[in-house]
This record gives C-alpha cells, sequence and structure tokens, in this order.
C-alpha cells in the first residue's frame, strides 16, 4: 500500500487493488493519515544556528566515523561537514543536529544511586545537560563508577571486570537516546540501586512489537528518529540496524546477568540485575576493634567502591561529625584511603584490604 487512492462508502474507506476494491483496516487509515501529515520531530528546522555547534564533538564525530568505515569525507567546516549529514537547513539547524552538536540545554539525562532497591534513601544525585555524546560519555561513566569490579589473574595480568558488561551498558544508553520521545518534557533517567541498573527514557516501544520480537526475529528498526540513528550508525554507536537489544541480550546471558525490557505505560526501560554480594565475617579485621558502622561500611565499600563522608552519614543516619570520626579512624587505621580534593573527594578501601575482602566475598 503506497500512495493507492482511498475512496469511502457507507462510512468506510476503501482501496482499490487491481479490480477489487479492499476495505482499509483502522491501522492502515492511521499509517495513511500520519504519513501525509506528519514531519519527524528530528528533520524539523530548530531555532539553533550552525555557530552554537560543538565543533570538538563535530571533529571527534567525523574521526569516528572515517574510523568506522562510515563516512568518507574529511573536516573541513562546521556548516560543509553538517550539510553532508543532511543536518541543516541554510544556517538553521535541523533538531537532529542540535541535540547530536550543540551544547543545548534542552537534553538532560538525570543520575541517581539508591542505597537500596527502592527509591527511599538516595546516596547520590547529578543531573547533566548537553549534547547526546555528551550525555552518553557522562551516563556511561556515572553507571562504571557506581557497579563493582572484581580484579581477574587468571591471565596473569590484573584484569578489573565489571558485574555487568560495559558493552551492554553501552548499547542501553545508546538505545535509550536514539529512541526517546523528543517532545516529551521529561529526562532520560539513569538510576543505580543495590540489586539492579535502570536505564529510562520517554519513549512508547512500537504497539505492534514485544522486545522479544527483535531479539529472537531479524526485524528491522522501527524508528522514531530516523536522523538521530542514522548519525550514530556512521561513528558505529549502532552497529546494525534493528540489533540493539539482541546485543544487550546476548551480552547479559554471555555474562550471567539477567537483563529485562519493560514496556511501561509510559516510557521504555532496560533493567540489568547485579549480582547480590554475601561479604563474610573478615578475621584479619577483628583486630582492628570497629564498631558495627565501621564494619559495615566496609561490606559497603566492597559493593560501592567509594564514599563521600555526607553519604556515610545518610547511610548509617548518622551526624557529620560522626561520620567524619569513624572515617577518620579507619583512615588511621590504614584500612581506607581518602582520595581527591577536599572538597569533592571520597574513601576507598585500602589495596590490601580490598584484596582480603575480595578472597572472602561471594557472588550469590
Amino acid at each position: 500500500m503506497g500512495d493507492e487512492p482511498i475512496f469511502y462508502a457507507e462510512g468506510k474507506a476503501y482501496l482499490r487493488v487491481g479490480d477489487e476494491d479492499r476495505q482499509m483496516s483502522a491501522k492502515e487509515i492511521e499509517k495513511r493519515i500520519l504519513a501525509k501529515i506528519i514531519v519527524r520531530w528530528d528533520s524539523k528546522v530548530s531555532e539553533k544556528n550552525v555557530r552554537e555547534v560543538n565543533e570538538d564533538v563535530l571533529k571527534k564525530y567525523v574521526d569516528e566515523g572515517r574510523k568506522a568505515g562510515r563516512i568518507t569525507f574529511f573536516y573541513t567546516n562546521k556548516k560543509a561537514v553538517l550539510n553532508k549529514l543532511e543536518l541543516i537547513k541554510g544556517d538553521k539547524l535541523l533538531n537532529s543536529g542540535m541535540i547530536l552538536f550543540s551544547d543545548n540545554k534542552n537534553l538532560e539525562v538525570q543520575s541517581a544511586v539508591f542505597a537500596g532497591s527502592k527509591k527511599n534513601t538516595f546516596l547520590d544525585i547529578k543531573d547533566k545537560t548537553g549534547n547526546l555524546f555528551d550525555l552518553l560519555y557522562f551516563s556511561e561513566n556515572y553507571i562504571k563508577e557506581h557497579i563493582n569490579w572484581r580484579a581477574d589473574l587468571t591471565t596473569g595480568t590484573r584484569i578489573e571486570v565489571p558485574e555487568i558488561p560495559i558493552r551492554a551498558i553501552s548499547e542501553a544508553l545508546v538505545n535509550s537516546f536514539c529512541h526517546r520521545d523528543y517532545t516529551a518534557p521529561e529526562s532520560n533517567k539513569v538510576a543505580v540501586y543495590k540489586d539492579r541498573i535502570e536505564i529510562w527514557n520517554p519513549g512508547d516501544f512500537p504497539s505492534e512489537f514485544k522486545p522479544l520480537d527483535f531479539i529472537k526475529n531479524d526485524l528491522p528498526s522501527i524508528l522514531r528518529n530516523p536522523k538521530i540513528a542514522k548519525i550514530l550508525y556512521y561513528n558505529k554507536k549502532i552497529e546494525k540496524w534493528g540489533s540493539g537489544l539482541k546485543r544487550i541480550y546476548d551480552e547479559c546471558l554471555t555474562n550471567n546477568v539477567k537483563v529485562e525490557f519493560k514496556v511501561l505505560k509510559y516510557g521504555f526501560s532496560v533493567v540489568m540485575y547485579r549480582k547480590k554480594i554475601e561479604v563474610k565475617k573478615i578475621s584479619e579485621l577483628e583486630k582492628y576493634n570497629l564498631n558495627q558502622r565501621q564494619e559495615k561500611v566496609i561490606s559497603y565499600l566492597c559493593e560501592h567502591n567509594k564514599i563521600t563522608t555526607k553519604e556515610y552519614a545518610k547511610f548509617m543516619d548518622v551526624s557529620l561529625i560522626t561520620a567524619k570520626r569513624d572515617l577518620l579512624d579507619l583512615k588511621n587505621k590504614g584500612l581506607i584511603n581518602y582520595e581527591g580534593s577536599s572538597k569533592t573527594g571520597y574513601y576507598v578501601l585500602n589495596d590490601t584490604v580490598n584484596d582480603t575482602v575480595n578472597d572472602t566475598v561471594n557472588e550469590v
């Protein structure tokens, strides 16, 4: 069905197909109407000018595209490159160009770390605005900083292995920003819970499909933002059309990580479950005569890698003075180290203690 004329009889719509008149379904009528009246959001002209493009981000993008073998031209100037990428009209950026390459404040990701499996107590919150590539970089690093890593020494060289495969995280983030509804006012969200990572976007999943359809079958992509998707394909953020959910699923399956794709009443979420950490009593630490809070924070640092004084006070429900005293005592006993500046620094386990703890940790 393409541009065949529609005619109506007795309140019903029909198509003339060959020598027959075929009644159209409600879905066919809807698609025909939308095809006539809708201009994709990412193809509309924005108020942003070419001058507002972040040239460093654009240069880096062209370089990545060339290395991927999907861009053949060299960087010359902003306008020429954006014209080749079909992201401008005159001196104005299309919405896709604005989202991808301008340092606009319209695109935001909200990130948070929660103490448990619910949103009752948060340990950290960070909101970030910027272009799509900046937010991808920020979001991935935010998750990396707040998940567990273990040391693999089987090859003779120390290799840091994340509890959730980074490739799956990257794919989920790209999927989240590529397929979101940019007309919706809500921000993308990244939530780190004790038992899972959730990556949410305000975009409806295609109603005629389920996520499992794209995992089990070789289906073509259904693109809400085709221009954005094309740009992400050129620099290989998107490996292959329609493969994102399958790649997330396969990476998690290979690494024994449970993953769920949740089609919500509003939005779509990828949920990757963390392995439950069980820390045994560490006999080597008994000689330090630690209080219960201090013992608890050693286990916490095994799971979360770092903690600030404010996070400690909130997590333990104590004053800042008590938090500082507990942490300073642990530092003086050589169990934890302080890293960073006096304003933004945090505590981590001492390497010797970290190795001891890792030897007594079970993944369940």
